[in-house]
């Protein structure tokens, strides 16, 4: 209705017409930021494809803010059919990710999602400096909340110093099949 409205004061050669440009505009950023705050909130689609996605985002989000390599694959669909899973899946790989740029100091980051039967995996693997030894119940707050979402999931969680260099994050977790198919197998 702005833009209409921006259009006929245009078509008069109002001067309001610049107010109802600029008008237009601020409406349009409001909409563009609370599409970004929603998405912050709830990051994966409500599909089972949706983690996959979301990770796939992620991955162009982090190239595009840092100018660093990050890729997903994903070489076979990993469906997760429970929303609460695939977001606290999400977040572990976001964590990963924060952790290998602001602490590995990475150029290169993969993320990989994989299922096989009811199992499947993801992991998070870096070229940054590696994952440092941690002392038993010093863990930092990062890897404790990745710790919490995997258990969160059925799951659990693994960081460990690569020995060519950088840090690989996992998380083995079940994949459930749709509520309603308990007797239908998944390839």
């Amino acid at each position: 209705m702005s833009k209409v409205q921006e259009q006929k004061l245009m078509e008069k050669n109002l001067p309001e017409a610049g107010d109802a440009a600029k008008i237009v505009n601020l409406v349009n950023e409001a909409i563009h930021k609370t599409r970004e705050l929603a998405r912050g909130l709830l990051p994966v689609v409500s599909d089972s494809h949706g983690l996959m996605s979301a990770l796939q985002q992620l991955a162009g989000e982090v190239e595009d803010l840092f100018a660093i390599s990050c890729r997903f694959q994903c070489f076979t669909p990993v469906l997760i059919h429970d929303d609460t899973v695939a977001t606290h899946l999400y977040y572990i790989a976001r964590e990963a990710v924060n952790n290998a740029i602001k602490h590995g100091h990475a150029r290169q980051i993969v993320i990989r999602l994989v299922a096989l039967q009811r199992q499947g995996a993801l992991t998070i693997q870096d070229d940054g400096y590696g994952i440092g030894s941690i002392a038993p119940g010093n863990k930092g707050m990062g890897l404790h909340l990745m710790n919490y979402r995997a258990r969160m999931v059925g799951g659990s969680l693994e960081a460990e110093r690569i020995t060519t260099g950088g840090t690989m994050v996992t998380c083995l977790f079940p994949v459930l099949p749709p509520v309603g198919d308990e007797g239908v197998s998944e390839p």
